[in-house]
């Protein structure tokens, strides 16, 4: 039988308790602020210091997987790239000054530490595309 619970909480808030008491195998991290806030530090608390807490919290309570959402935005759009497609092998470039994306980056980074520290366990990024409607 599949479970799924949704939890609706602050980010920077420890989940731990929540994903040991329910067993959780598989964590799908998708919050993230998609507003270019003025408060570029309660922008960065939100987004990368709040996808490190949840990271460190599925890590310390024995998630087996995670899924983390990123953006194609983290390529970036610049002079010269051309019309051809963009893999995955493509260097992050975010457009300076656009703290969505250069948030996205940081949080791709930490999930490849993570990823090194802890290889047992299986963690996914997602490059989707901006969806509208």
């Amino acid at each position: 039988m599949l479970n799924i619970l949704f939890l609706k909480q602050d980010v920077t808030q420890s989940v731990g308790n929540v994903l040991v008491e329910n067993k959780v195998q598989t964590l799908v991290h998708l919050a993230f602020s998609l507003r270019q806030l003025r408060n570029r530090a309660m922008s960065t608390l939100l987004n990368v210091t709040g996808t490190r807490n949840i990271l460190d919290s599925a890590v310390g309570s024995g998630v087996e997987r995670i899924v983390v959402l990123s953006s194609s935005t983290v390529y970036g759009a610049h002079p010269g790239r051309g019309p051809e497609p963009i893999t995955e092998d493509e260097s992050m470039a975010p457009v300076k000054g656009f703290n969505y994306a250069e948030d996205k980056v940081e949080c791709e980074q930490y999930c490849s530490f993570l990823a090194n520290q802890y290889p047992n366990v299986n963690l996914s990024i997602l490059r989707s595309c901006i969806v509208l409607g």
